[in-house]
């Protein structure tokens, strides 16, 4: 009992002012065969607490991750063009964060306007792309203002440090590379692949294999080998670099694809429900990163078709944007031709519902109220051909038969 009396009093001499300190205690740890002496006790608790402290007060001195691609959001940013990229509202650093700068997260404002993109409409945009959320990292503020600067202001923009906010800036134009190079083998490879969409393919590799990119033939011979199907976007290659009968290297290369071509767009804001005359639409230079994001290099398809959605000016059209303008509307009283063997009845009838040339929509005789299908051969025409579950009068009054 005398002993542990003396032991408790020995540990309030610890903790109290002016007191002795405890013994030190030494643990062991093994990495890779050396060992390291880790202090002990209060005094290791004491040392770890003070860096959680100073880790929390000052983040940058904490060591960076790398286990991902980081993606720190700006407060506020500033841009130019008609699209916001995640270069443009946050700070990127990682192979894939940087490659993924050009992917287009939304549309800019109008001019002299505002917008706010939140984290979760980033995370979306590049899930959406294929990304692995699971290997990217996202710091900073929940969300960035997004502003456009005005007409006026375009000639002045001037690029600037974008911690205080980002402004578009053109990419430098760099020379063609040498034919024999790795850098050609590469873009040829991908421009192959991409022969059957048409355009300009627009190709920008990670910044891990630019010193491989000189290399050049006969001294190397290179073998490129596809890792995805994916042909826009980000497309991932294998290259075995062999130098006579040996192989020197075999690298990954991850390559950013987009495909520049003539697209239709609009020439001015169109109506859900308008009728696209020739002057509505035109042709302009559009970049795309995606398959699905394609559109059509003639205007051809679109003039005299609905619009079944509102469209901006300058906005890209796809066929699933337009519709036939219907030749039959629901209500309207329709033109019918009921062919029943050598003797073609005319007669007139309700629509119930809507459809174009071709389409097949449900008639109303409204003195029988019997109900019939027919196919749309005209505006207001529609045509029955052997009409047999029903007797001719399926077709409203006034009938007459023709030879």
């Amino acid at each position: 009992m005398q002993d542990a009396a003396d032991r408790m009093n020995e540990i309030r001499g610890w903790w109290s002012p002016g007191g002795k300190k405890p013994p030190a205690r030494v643990r062991t740890t093994c990495d890779r065969g050396v060992h390291h002496a880790q202090p002990g006790g209060a005094a290791f608790r004491r040392g770890l607490g003070l860096c959680l402290v100073v880790s929390w007060l000052f983040p940058s001195l904490a060591p960076a991750d790398d286990r991902g691609s980081v993606v720190r959001l700006y407060p506020k940013a500033v841009v130019d063009g008609g699209q916001i990229t995640l270069a443009d509202i946050s700070e990127l650093q990682g192979e894939a964060a940087s490659l993924a700068g050009r992917w287009i997260i939304a549309s800019s404002p109008a001019r002299g306007q505002a917008v706010a993109i939140d984290l979760a409409q980033v995370q979306a945009a590049l899930s959406e792309r294929g990304a692995n959320l699971s290997q990217w990292i996202f710091r900073g503020p929940s969300q960035c203002v997004v502003s456009r600067v005005r007409g006026e202001d375009t000639a002045a923009t001037q690029p600037a440090d974008t911690r205080g906010g980002s402004v578009t800036s053109v990419p430098a134009t760099r020379p063609a590379p040498a034919v024999n190079t790795l850098e050609a083998c590469l873009r040829t490879h991908l421009t192959n692949r991409l022969g059957k969409l048409g355009g300009t393919p627009v190709i920008q590799f990670s910044p891990a294999v630019a010193r491989l990119l000189p290399l050049s033939q006969p001294t190397y011979r290179f073998e490129i080998t596809d890792r995805t199907d994916r042909l826009l976007g980000m497309v991932t290659l294998e290259v075995t670099i062999r130098e006579g009968k040996a192989i020197k290297q075999v690298v990954p290369v991850i390559a950013q694809v987009a495909l520049r071509k003539s697209m239709v767009v609009s020439s001015r804001p169109l109506n859900r429900g308008e009728t696209i005359a020739l002057g509505d639409i035109a042709l302009a230079e559009q970049t795309v990163e995606q398959v699905a994001d394609m559109g059509v290099g003639d205007t051809a398809p679109f003039v005299g078709q609905r619009v079944k959605r509102f469209i901006t000016r300058g906005e890209r059209l796809s066929p699933r944007d337009i519709e036939p303008v219907p030749l039959v509307n629901r209500n309207d009283l329709v033109t019918v031709l009921v062919n029943r063997g050598g003797v073609q009845i005319k007669g007139v009838a309700k629509a119930m519902t809507a459809g174009g040339y071709g389409e097949t929509v449900m008639l109303q005789n409204e003195a029988s109220r019997l109900k019939f299908a027919a196919v749309v051969t005209g505006p207001r025409t529609a045509e029955v051909s052997g009409f047999e579950t029903a007797p001719s009068d399926a077709v409203a009054l006034g009938k007459e038969e023709l030879p």
